[in-house]
This record gives C-alpha cells, structure tokens and sequence, in this order.
C-alpha cells in the first residue's frame, strides 16, 4: 500500500483553518497584506506511483574558490550553471541564463585568477563567452560571439595570464582565439591555416608554466604539427616539423603530419605522442625550441608503442606504451636525463598487462591493470588425451564431452586433434542386478542413476583390443616447488561392466617412478546400468606429498588390478569425471591470472604490487581513479556484490574498501544493480562525484573516504519517472487504474476514498515490462488483458482481494476507444472478443474463471471469424454488430436461451448496414448504419429509421447520453456537421454553431449544471457563395436583371477556396464575395475561370463600393482554365500591401451543360495561377477581420436560442480545442489550450467567460502542458492523470474548496491596495472584506446591526471588485439609522461613520458564491459576536483599547484646533467640519475615562 503525497480533506482543513485566524498586529503598525494565491479548486498530487528519479545530468565538475562549480539540469531551467559547498543549502543554480526547459549548456568551465569562464549558448543556439565571479550578478557575457560572427568556441584553456580557445570565423576558419584579460578584449590570435574551408580546429592547448602549445593544420588539411603562443600573432609559432618525408633525399615532402597528441606538462617541460616517418608513433618531448624538441625513445623498434596515459610522478614521465614484445606495459622516462624504461609488467610473462587510469597519491602512483596472484592449488580436471588413446570411429569412442546437444545422454565429443556427435549406451537385456530399468532406458530416464553427462566427463564406449595403441589415460600435475595433500577424487560409472574381469584399475604415481604409491580399483554393479550417480563420490585417492613431490601422475587403465582386459559385448561403456589436485608451496612461481585490479608503484619493480583481488571471481575493472584529501577514490565492478560503486584506497589491502551501495538491489536477472559512479572531483580534499541511488536517480555526492562521510548532497532535479497511469475503472466508490511504478512495468492498481490509500492489487508476472489493457468493471472487480511488452499473455479476474487468469490469448478491442470487455448484470458474465484459431474472432464470454468461460457462438463458421465489435448491455442481453458471412455487418444480440441471434436485417444482402456506435439513451438503443437506400443515419434498434439528410448521410457521430437524451453531431445536408438530440422518436437539430454551410463538428458533450456543453468550431474562413437559381440565359446581365438579385439569393453556403462546385445545375447565376489579406506586399496577376460568362472585381480596400473589374470570361472556360481568352481572364499586377484587407468579388452565369467558376492568383511566393485558398479569405457579411473563433467551448438548453458560446479562450481564430471531462454538478471540468503560455492544462466553467478560466498551471513549461486525462469522481473529489513537467503522468486529487471567511479590515485607509486596516475605533467609516478568490456577491443580502441599540443600518452601500486574485468587498455608509453623516456641507470629503456601539455584520453563506467552483460559503458568516473580534465604534479611542483614557487624551490634545496636514487627525473630527474644536472636545469629555465594553 502507497501512502499519499496529499492526503486532500485533512489538508484542506488545516488551510482553511490557517486562512481564517485573523492578523496579529502592533498597536501602532500598519502591516501590507500579503499576496495570496490560493484556489478556489484545490490540486494535490495524490499519488507519486513511478518513484524512478530523473537524473540531473550533472557534468564539467571544476574547483572555484573552494567550492564545486558544474552543469546540471533541475528539469525546469535545462542545463545550467550550479556551485555547492557540499551541503544542501550550500547548493544552488547560479545563474539561469537561459530560461526555459532547454538551458544554455555550460561547457568548457575554466577557472583564470579570480573568475570562471565557460561557454554557453544563447536564445539562437549559437554559443557565447561568459564569466562569473560566483553571484548571478557577477555572471556576465564576456564576447558575444555570433553577433561578430564567431562560432562554435571551445577548448577554453588558461595560459600566461590569458584565456586562450578555439573557434570559427567566416573569413579565417577554425583558428586560435584570446580574451585578453590585460585589455579586455577577445580576438583572433593568428590565422594559421589560410585554407578557411577546413573543419578541423587547432588542438590539444596546453599551459606549460605560462606557455601555450597547441596542434594545428599548417595548411589546409596537411602538416599537423607542434604549435606555442604567448597570445601575440608575432609569438605563434610552429615549434618544430617533426614529420618531413626525406624519402626522396632530393625533395623532402614537408606536408605530412606527426599529428601530436597526448600533450602534457611534466615539470615544467612538455611531453607528447606523435608519430615520426620512420619510427612511428613513440613518446617526445619539448622545450619550445626547435633543438629541444625530440623523440625520447623508440619503445617498439618495428613499429609503433603508441604510448598513452602521461602523468607526472617523481621526476619522471610515467606512461603506458607496447614495446611489441610483451605487448602493453607501464613505463617511465626521467625528465633530467631521457632515460626511458619499463617499470613492471604486472601480468607475468609476455602478457600485456595493459595499464591505465594512472593518478598519483602522495608518494606512489596507482592505476589499473591485469594482474597475477601466485597460485595455491593446481590441478587437472580431466585426462590427457594422445592420438594413441583417443578414438571416433563407428562405434567405439574415448574422449571428453565438451557440451550437451539434445538430451543428458547425448553430446560433443573431443579427442586428440578431432570432435564428433555421440549418444551414450542404453541399458540392454535384461534385469541383470541393480540400477536394471529396461531394455533401451537411457542416461537421464527415470530411475536410471546416473542423470545426465556432463562437461569434462571421460566417455569410453565399445573399445576393443586393438582400437588403440595406448588402453591408459593419465591425470598430471606438476610444481617444481613441491605438491601437498594430493588428492583425486570424482566418480564413475558405467554399463554392461558385470563380468569379472570387467572395471577400473586408479593408480598413483608420483615424480615419474614407475612403482605407484596408491591404488584404487572399481568393479561391479557400480559399473553397470549406469548405477552409480553423480553424487557417488566413488573415487578417492590422496597422498601427503611434500616439498620433495614435484609430480603426480593418476593412471586409469581398463580391468583390473594386475589383469588389463578389454570388455566384451559391445553395449560396455564408462564415464569418469574426476580431478587431480594438490596444494602449492608458498615458495612456488606459478601464477593465477586475476583480471583487471587495483595496482600501485613507487616507481620501481619491486615496489609495483597489486593493492588487493577483491573481486575474486573476476575484474574490478577499476576506473575513474581520482586522489582527494590523500586517498585513492575509484568506481570498481563487482559483478557478484554490489555491482559498480564508489570505493577507496590507502594503498593497502585492509585499507580498500567499497564506500556506498548506492543503488541496491539486482535486476531480474540477478544481475546486480550499477550506482556507476562518474565525474569524480577532489574540491579541497572532499570527493564529489555523481552516482545512481534507488530510486535511479544520479544525481551530486560527495566523501571524506568513510561511510558515513559519503552521502548525497542535493537532489538538484526533483523529478521522477511518469507511471503513465490510464484506463481509469470506477467499480462502487473504488477507482481502478493502470500504472507503471517503474519496477513491475504495468500493473493494476486500486484507489479507495475511505482509506485515502492507492495499492497495487494485481501484478500477474514478475516482468518489468507487463503491458495492461482493456480494463473494466466486472462484479465487485475489474477483468483485463495482461501481456509481457504487447505479445502472449493472457485474460484476467480480479475479485477485489485475488487474481485468476480464466483464459490464454489476446482479447480483441471492440471499438475505438479500445473497450476489450463489456459486462452484462443480468447474467453476471463478461462479453469478450478473441481468436482461438478454430472459430476465428467470434464472441465468448466469462464468469471470471477458467472452467465458466466458453465461445457463445460460432456465428461465422470456420475459421473467418464474424470479427463482433461495438458490444453492448443493453435490456439484459449483448447488442453488437457482426459479420455472420451471410447478410453482410448487421446488428445482433444475445439470446435469453444461449446463442446469437440477428435483431434486424438493416441492409439485405451480402454487404449489411455496418452498425456503428451502439449507444444506450432514455431506454432505446442508439446507432448508425446505412440501410442502402437513405445512406448512413441514425437508427434504433426498435426499428425507427431517423433520416436527417434526406439528400445522403448524416453520419451521425458523437453519440452520447445526457439524461435520457441523446445528444450527438450529424449534417443534414444543408448546414454542415451540427448538435443534435433525440429522443428516439424525432432527431432535432440543436443549432447551426458553423456559419453558413460550414461544419463546426461538436463533440465532448457533457451535462453540467442544467446544460449540455460541448467544443466546436466556427470560423469565418473562405468566400460567401450566394446562388440565384430559376434565370435562363448564359449573360452576366440575366443575373444582374434578375428581380431577386441581389438581395435575395436562393442559397447560400460557404466556400473554403476561391472556387465553386463543378456541374451541378443549369440556368442559374453565381456570386462568390471574400474579403482578401495578402501574405507579403508586393504585385498580384490574378486569372478567372467560368462557366458560362464571367466576371472578377478587386476594390482598393475593404469598401464593394470601391470594387472594378480586373478580369472577366467573355464566353465559357473549361474548369481551371486560365489561358483560353489570356487579353481578358488574366490581370495585370496589382501592387497589394500585406495586413491589408480587400474586397474581391466573383459573378458567374451558366445558362446550360457544364458549370463552373474559380479565381486564381500568383504573387510574392505563390506560383501561378493557383486557386487562392481559404487561408487567404475571410468570408463577406462579417467584419473584415472577423475569422471566428475557431474551436472553442458552447453551452445549450437544447434549443437554438439557448445555444451560445461559452467563451472564445484563444481569441480569433486560433483554437483552444476545449475537451470537456465532466461536472461537479456546479462546474464543466475540461482541459483547454489556451494562449501557448500554459498548454493544455484543467480549466472550469460555470457557462459565462467570467466563470470560465485556469484551475492550475501544473506544467510551468511553456512548450508543454499538464495534458490532463481521466477525470473520475472519487469521494467528494476527482482524481485526473497530469505531467507536472517533473514526476511524468501521475495520479492527481482536485477538489473544490467552499469560499472561506474572509479577512477584515475596519476603517482602512484609503489608497492603500490592498487595504489594510486600524487600530483606532474612534471612526469608523469603512469595512473591507478581503477574500482570497474571485467571488460573486449579493450586495443586498449583507446585513450590519449595532448591537447595542438593536439598529439595522440599512444605508450600507457595498461595492466588490477583483484584483491580484483577490475580492474585496468595501462597505460604506449613506447617512441613515445608526450612521454619523460626517460631510453636510460636502466640502471636507469625509465618509460618513458608523454611530458608536458594538456592531454584527452578517454574510448569509448563499452570498457569496465562488466564481470558480459555484460553491458558497460553508455557512453564514458572522462577525462581531465576539469581543476578539474588535467590530466596534467609539469616538475618541483612538488606539482601540475599548476606553477613553490619559492615552487617548494626549492625541486628542496633539490635533486640538490644529488643521495643517500632518497634525490634524481626522479620526477625531466628530462631524466633519475640517477641524477638531470646542464641539468635537465636548463629545470627547462625555466618553473620557468611560469603556464600551462588548454587548
């Protein structure tokens, strides 16, 4: 079970709690309102399934002022600049320089002097030089490149002072490039390589103590040599042309390269791979000069040693290099003098040891390499075989099995220089004693002994005298040291040895004498029948040895003791499998390979050793090796443990130890879980480094070489993996559900409301990558489809607490939306569609086990299969449409006595009526089909026939029930694609959303509140077509003197081209008018086509008035045809300034036989004539620049004038493609795209624009969005799957929150947003109620009392308005029962005061309405019943202690008969007047020294 990242009401309790305690102040402080931005619907994630971190690509670690600089990605800024100090709250970003989810990518980190440079990428992608002193306000841009055209910089290098780096310049190419930090300034070095078409770049840059040296290409792609600089264009120089073929004595070629590689600074003196024409590639040295650069040794006089991995140790250079005897090795060369040798080979022999990852820790240099232990036991695990004891031929063998081929008795067998196919004798005859079977029972069969061969197994069968030369096989070991506790131990066994003279003769001999010193023989029943079992242990021969035992032989010959002899009767076989082993003397040299290890040296060949052979059974492999604070840090494997982790070294074997487990665990195969530690870093002797933990996340560590000192320091990208939760399966108040918890791939999960608990349930096998699909509801459970990566698998029954597979195979999805299962009440079975090979895809059905699930019928018999979809409970049976291979697609049920049975014959014949989207509603069954007379309509399976196209199909889609209505989307031929409903009787259309003829295609209706919601689309795009049908004539003048031309046209539709149907009536005229925007200014030809006559009109702007004619057809043109009459259908350019409207008109008249009109165009990127698109056109009738509002979301009550659009959330006609997912009974939940600032994310609407917005941006990512799915109710709230952008699709809660108490504010002063109010009560002429959403309120429901005189003031004057995400309600007073007026004479402006008294405000809960969620006030809200509450008026306190006193006094005095800003308070100007006088002093005298204390 999951415990919840939210546990939703006790959470919300506690915030409403938090929201409603009132502000603590001080007496004399006036505290700004803090900004709130909390929800009216509140969002938790309520399940994190797939806890799978997601890594922070954490990379370039470097060492700035004492602290770790590096790139990492915390998954909303993309890879940025971070530091840390090795504690959580030490790690931060330090600058985020491009905002956004991609980053700016540092590279190249560089610390020179006091600041670190790096490389980084700008909004265009190109990269720049930036600095920064470790602040975000000392992150600065050091060179913009690209805006001086200069690119792709890297290989950041500090030298002398000065930045040194690589780039590419247009005129110079890759060349060598220098921030001067003297001067400022960055700029070319030299422009070396004059051929600037090259993409190969100077290399290698290496400070030598203040000098740089660098390869590069001396011209073209020839002569990569050895390069310095001191950052001028006169000091860069070629250091010397270490590669000039002399070949030809006369003509030295100067062009070829040495292609230097590998430079490294060793004290003071630089050393480097490169390759000389006549030695090859070998180690050399330089000083900078010409002389003093030279080859230092060739290591491998007939070819190359190709060294590599120079590190500084002790004076000397050391480095691995092939000396082409013993293959790779560790060497040295000293600095002072040249001398170059071998160090070790830590391999033995001639084997190359193959040294690497050299790195140096204090005195001694460590590095990896293969390596020898010396050995303590040798033995031999199987005889020698000669060419004289040995043999395949027919039936006689005597080899060694070297593997199995097609059963335990059967294999490959070796001999001297030969291998063949063999299979072991049977058993023959009769019962002959023990381990008898029968006649013919083979090695392997039931109650033989021996189970199986096996490899290194000696077989011998059917040999005879004379078959080989030699009858012994010999077991030898040999040490010249000397062998102890000899031993040779196995078993035998064998067939058809029952004869006495029959078995096996083990003799030991020791140090090649002829007379043994042991014996052992075998005979009987062990060798018969193949008796004796692996385990039989049955040979056991030993001797002490000693020091002076130098060789032991083990002889096997056939018979027995004293008596050699062949068996007889040709079934005799044997097999021994037996070794020789003795124990090794300390002193011996033999040596046991033992993979890649751990090494170090001193320098010497005796002081080179290997630290420790921790992984026993293989390498360690060990890589990565870093010294920091004095040890030796490394990754090493070990394959049977922990995998690869961080380990460290003190250079001794106790002192080697594995750090972390940091991701533990095996994978499914057992194979150990890597924590494959990188980036290992020394910052002041602390190791960071990144490493995998559990939850497969890398992300920073860091070590002081202890356990407990090695720990994680931030989880820099918080994200985790996506569980792709889908499929949600509501089953009572239980949610069912698919997920992916990243560990048992896909699996069945259950989240229950009362517990508030999410629980896996059924996982059906211990893959990591189970697919489920199909899930339904099914009784008390779910059934679905499980499968390991979408193949095999099979159908299962979850109960509610066990899981049972009722049947093998793959269930087939029945509709679009990929239903596999259908559930039928009335006889608690499931309905399913499956091939089993024999049937075909035909319907069965299920009680959830194996024995109750069986094939309903074979409806099409034969394999074809009657391929059953749209399944439906319906009236206690399954509708469906199926193929029965007779009358074509049809509609068909299940019968109340078992079997199918055809509900109607909609379409007789072979091809059927195609049912489609079988739909439930108001107790009729819904569909589409076609019945081959009135096309595709809406039909029910009692019969009725709803024809709303009488013209074609309506294609009805969409359907959907909404209360016992069914609400769907048809065209009837005249308006395009519409909402409609019925009720099984009638089919109604809703409403024309689309105008004119153009289809808005509704769909995603949902109930909400008393409507139906639903998205669709409206646009005004194309041209406005206006038919005047019944005029004869084939001249523009019978249509222009027609009576109803031009207002009143017999049709209209809308067009999405400049361009009408073709052929479709005679004697009629056409009028096609558009509004036209221009793409790019520029000149216009534009073409007319018609038939008959025609003519084309373009105005000056958006004014018909201002229209002339640019083209016309004088006859008829065929269909696009443009160049009949070229003088009059074609334009001349026309000059047209794009964002500029203009009118464009098309008449057409065709008398009889073809018709036709189109208006083509060619201009600035248009090739000509092309027909001008929709695009292009806004349709006559609305305002110019009206397109629509393209798909957005309407509301209706099921009548045209009830139908509106709820609000365009994407203005114009840009889509927010709303997807409505259901109601809280006051609210339409639905997901929306809107601007492209929040993609598509949760949004609510109450039906109006004002209730209509963003519930939450989950994914602040401005490319993406939350794309929430799945929207269920569960308990009170709903759950819904989301991409936070962080943790992937997961499981969120959303609930709606009743508007809590507001906050108060008496007496606020004016001009302060948001108000805040006082402390005094001696006025009280204001009382703002700060809510913490937008609100609706009943202004006139809100009543104010005085308490103590039992006075309603019934002058209260309310205003609300909304603004930074809160409402506030301000309360004033007109003059009126228990109201000072304190501005008769309307000079002063002074608001009028509440009388003094305590006071009660109450809000009945009804008033106040949450514009987001519809919800009110929990309960009436009620303020002033407690004396906390402070809701009081008494003139003259003026620090609202409840008296009149001394304090009080003072400021009364203060302000007496004063009037000048600053020193006249109005707080104490009883009436209003402008000053506080002898009236105001005489109200104060009768309140001194008296209390009002709460009523």
């Amino acid at each position: 079970m999951m415990p919840l990242l939210h546990q939703a009401r006790a959470a919300r309790n506690r915030r409403r709690n938090a929201r409603t305690i009132r502000r603590q102040r001080l007496s004399s402080q006036i505290e700004q309102l803090e900004r709130r931005d909390l929800l009216a619907f509140d969002i938790g994630l309520f399940a994190d399934i797939n806890q799978q971190g997601v890594s922070a690509a954490i990379d370039h670690l470097v060492e700035f002022k004492g602290e770790v600089y590096f790139v990492a990605d915390d998954g909303r800024s993309g890879s940025e600049l971070w530091k840390s100090d090795g504690t959580i709250d030490g790690t931060g970003q330090v600058a985020d320089l491009l905002p956004g989810v991609d980053g700016s990518l540092p590279e190249d980190l560089t610390v020179l002097g006091a600041e670190l440079f790096f490389t980084a990428l700008d909004e265009l992608g190109e990269t720049d030089l930036w600095k920064t002193d470790g602040t975000t306000a000392g992150t600065t841009m050091v060179f913009d490149a690209d805006a001086n055209g200069v690119y792709y910089l890297r290989d950041l290098t500090a030298s002398g002072g000065n930045l040194f780096f690589t780039a590419y310049h247009y005129d110079s190419g890759y060349e060598l490039w220098i921030h001067d930090q003297a001067v400022g300034g960055t700029m070319l070095v030299k422009d070396i390589n004059p051929d600037q078409t090259i993409i190969d770049r100077p290399r290698e840059l290496t400070d030598v103590d203040g000098t740089l040296f660098f390869t590069s290409y001396e011209n073209g792609y020839y002569n990569r040599e050895l390069w310095m600089s001191d950052g001028s264009e006169a000091g860069t120089m070629m250091v010397k042309d270490l590669a000039i073929d002399t070949s030809d004595p006369l003509d030295p070629d100067p062009s070829i390269s040495s292609y230097p590689t590998y430079l490294t600074n060793v004290d003071g003196v630089l050393f480097f791979v490169a390759e000389d024409p006549v030695d090859g590639v070998e180690l050399f040295r330089s000083d900078g000069t010409s002389a003093g650069t030279l080859q230092v040794a060739d290591l491998h006089p007939s070819g190359s040693s190709y060294p590599d991995d120079l590190t500084a140790f002790d004076g000397h250079v050391f480095f691995s290099a092939d000396d082409g005897v013993t293959g790779r090795q560790l060497f040295k060369s000293q600095v002072a003098t040249g001398t170059t040798t071998m160090v070790a080979n830590t391999a033995g022999g001639s084997n190359a040891s193959n040294p690497t990852d050299l790195e140096v820790v204090g005195q001694e240099l460590f590095f990896a390499a293969e390596g020898v232990v010396p050995a303590t036991t040798v033995s031999a695990d199987a005889p020698t075989l000669l060419t004289d004891n040995s043999i395949l031929s027919g039936s006689a063998w005597a080899g060694i099995v070297t593997g199995l081929t097609t059963g335990p008795d059967r294999g490959n067998l070796a001999t001297f220089g030969g291998n063949g196919v063999f299979t072991a004798k049977p058993q023959t005859s009769t019962n002959d004693g023990p381990g008898w079977v029968v006649n013919g029972a083979k090695i392997g069969d039931a109650g033989v002994g021996l189970e199986t061969l096996a490899l290194n197994d000696f077989y011998l069968a059917d040999i005879d005298s004379g078959d080989l030369d030699n009858d012994s096989w010999e077991w030898t070991i040999s040490d010249a040291a000397g062998l102890t506790n000899l031993a040779f131990t196995g078993f035998a066994s064998g067939n058809q040895f029952d004869q006495s003279h029959e078995g096996l003769v083990f003799e030991l001999f020791l140090n090649h004498s002829t007379t043994r010193t042991s014996v052992l023989e075998l005979a009987g029943d062990e060798l018969d029948n193949w008796f004796a079992g692996r385990s039989a242990n049955n040979i056991a021969i030993s001797h002490p040895g000693g020091p002076t035992v130098t060789t032991a032989t083990l002889r096997m010959t056939i018979g027995r003791d004293g008596a050699p002899a062949f068996a007889d009767g040709g079934s005799e076989a044997i097999v021994v499998n037996a070794t020789l082993t003795a124990d090794l003397s300390p002193a011996t040299t033999a040596r046991l390979p033992v993979g890649r290890e751990l090494h170090k040296t001193d320098g010497t060949t005796a002081g080179t050793v290997l630290i420790d052979d921790f992984v026993t059974d293989g390498s360690a492999n060990p890589s990565e090796l870093t010294e920091s604070g004095g040890l030796l840090y490394f990754s090493a494997d070990e394959p049977v443990g922990s995998g690869r982790e961080l380990w460290v070294s003190n250079g001794t074997q106790s002192g080697t130890m594995r750090l972390i487990d940091s991701q533990p665990g095996s994978d499914e195969y057992g194979a150990p879980l890597d924590g494959d530690p990188q980036n290992l870093t020394d910052i002041g002797g602390t190791l960071f480094f990144t490493t995998i933990d559990g939850t497969v996340d890398r992300e920073l560590w860091a070590s002081n070489g202890t356990a407990l000192t090695t720990r994680p320091i931030a989880n820099i990208n918080p994200g985790t993996q996506s569980a792709d939760v889908q499929q949600f399966t509501p089953v009572g108040d239980l949610l069912y559900f698919v997920a992916d918890d990243g560990i048992n791939g896909e699996a069945v999960w259950r989240a229950d409301p009362t517990s508030q608990t999410v629980t896996m349930v059924a996982d059906v096998t211990a893959s990591s990558i189970d697919a489920v699909s199909g899930l339904a509801k099914f009784g008390s459970g779910v059934v679905f489809y499980n499968s390991i990566a979408g193949s095999g698998g099979g159908m299962y029954y979850h109960d509610g607490s066990q899981t049972t597979q009722f049947m093998a195979g793959t269930p087939v999805a029945v509709n679009l939306d990929g239903t596999m299962f259908v559930e039928n009440p009335a006889d608690n079975r499931v309905y399913f569609v499956t091939n089993d090979a024999a049937s075909g895809e035909e319907l069965w059905s299920s009680d959830g086990t194996l024995a109750g699930t069986a094939i309903v019928q074979d409806l099409n018999s034969g394999n074809t299969g009657s391929e059953p979809t749209e399944l439906t409970s319906f009236k206690g049976q399954i509708y469906f449409a199926a193929d029965d291979g007779v009358g074509g697609r049809e509609l068909f049920s299940t019968s109340a006595g078992g079997g199918i049975q055809q509900v109607r014959d909609i379409n007789p014949g072979a091809i059927g009526s195609d049912p489609q989207q079988l739909t439930v509603s108001g107790g009729t069954l819904f569909f589409a089909a076609d019945d081959g007379t009135n096309g595709r309509e809406l039909q029910t399976s009692g019969g009725t026939l709803l024809d709303i196209n009488p013209n074609g199909s309506s294609n009805p889609a969409e359907l959907t029930d909404i209360g016992g209505t069914l609400y769907f989307a048809a065209d009837n031929g005249v308006d395009g694609t519409e909402p409609f409903l019925s009720n099984g009787t009638v089919a109604t259309q809703i409403a024309n959303v689309g105008p004119l003829s153009s289809s808005s295609n509704p769909d995603g209706f949902t109930a909400s509140d008393g409507r139906v919601y639903f998205a669709a689309e409206q646009s005004n795009r194309g041209a406005l077509l206006e038919i005047f049908s019944g005029i004869s004539g084939t001249q523009l003048v019978n249509l222009t003197g027609a009576p109803n031309y031009p207002d009143a046209p017999d049709s209209i539709a809308l067009l999405d081209s400049f361009e009408i149907p073709t052929n479709v009536d005679n004697n009629y005229g056409a009028r096609v008018r558009a509004y036209l925007t221009v793409p790019t200014t520029g000149d216009y030809t534009f073409w007319i086509a018609s038939d008959d006559q025609g003519s084309l009109l373009l105005s000056t702007d958006d004014d018909p008035a201002n229209a002339a004619q640019i083209a016309s057809v004088p006859v008829w043109t065929s269909s696009r045809q443009y160049d009949k009459y070229p003088t009059d259908q074609q334009s001349a350019p026309i000059r047209l300034v794009a964002g500029q409207v203009y009118y464009i008109e098309a008449l057409m008249k065709e008398g009889s036989g073809g018709d036709n009109l189109s208006v083509a165009w060619s201009g600035p990127g248009i090739l000509g004539p092309t027909v001008i698109g929709g695009q292009y056109l806004t349709r006559f009738g609305v305002a110019p620049t009206d397109l629509g509002t393209g798909r957005e979301l309407w509301s209706t009550d099921g009548t045209p004038a009830g139908t509106e659009l709820v609000a365009d959330l994407q203005p114009g006609l840009p889509s927010s493609n709303p997807e409505p997912k259901g109601s809280t009974g006051l609210r339409l939940l639905l997901s929306v795209t809107d601007d492209g600032s929040v993609g598509r994310e949760p949004y609510s609407s109450g039906g109006t624009p004002a209730n209509t917005s963003l519930i939450e941006d989950l994914n602040r990512d401005l490319r993406f969005g939350s794309d929430p799915e799945g929207f269920h109710p569960f308990g009170d709230d709903w759950l819904f799957v989301g991409d936070d952008g962080l943790i992937g699709n997961e499981l969120y809660r959303l609930a709606a929150d009743a508007p809590v108490a507001p906050d108060v504010e008496v007496a606020a002063p004016p001009g302060v947003d948001p108000p805040v109010g006082r402390q005094q009560r001696s006025m009280v002429d204001s009382i703002s109620l700060v809510f913490d959403e937008e609100v609706l309120v009943a202004e006139t429901a809100i009543e104010l009392t005085n308490r103590d005189t039992n006075t309603k003031v019934t002058s209260l004057i309310v205003n609300a308005t909304f603004r930074d995400g809160r409402t506030i309600v301000e309360l004033t007073f007109g003059p009126g029962p228990s109201v000072v007026s304190r501005d008769p004479s309307g000079t002063t402006g002074l608001l009028n005061s509440l009388a003094d008294g305590n006071y009660q405000l109450t809000v009945p809960a009804d008033a106040i309405q949450s514009l987001q969620t519809g919800l009110s006030l929990d309960g009436d809200w009620v303020h002033g019943e407690n004396a906390a509450d402070r809701f009081f008026r008494f003139y003259g306190d003026s620090d609202g202690d409840r008296d009149v006193d001394g304090h009080d006094y003072g400021r009364f005095g203060l302000t007496f008969l004063q009037s000048a800003p600053g020193i006249y308070n109005p707080d104490l100007d009883y009436e209003g007047d402008g000053d506080v006088d002898g009236q105001d002093y005489g109200r104060f005298g009768l309140r001194f020294m008296r209390r009002l204390d709460h009523s």
